[in-house]
């Protein structure tokens, strides 16, 4: 699994990730944040869930 993220990474020029939460897509955005520092990651799901006092955010 290690190395099919690697490979696919490196051969994107940009690099985003829908991370539904799950712990599969978790696992796959860490992996690729060993790799490279500029992934782009979106979650989305009903706005009752996403509280903005609450949420966490990248500088």
């Amino acid at each position: 699994m290690i190395e099919a993220v690697r490979v696919r990474v490196e051969r994107a020029d940009a690099l985003s990730c829908d991370a539904s939460g799950g712990i599969d897509s978790s696992i796959i955005l860490a992996l690729a944040s060993h790799e490279r520092n500029d992934i782009t990651a979106f979650t989305t799901g009903p706005a009752a869930l996403f509280d903005e006092e609450t949420s966490c955010t990248s500088p």
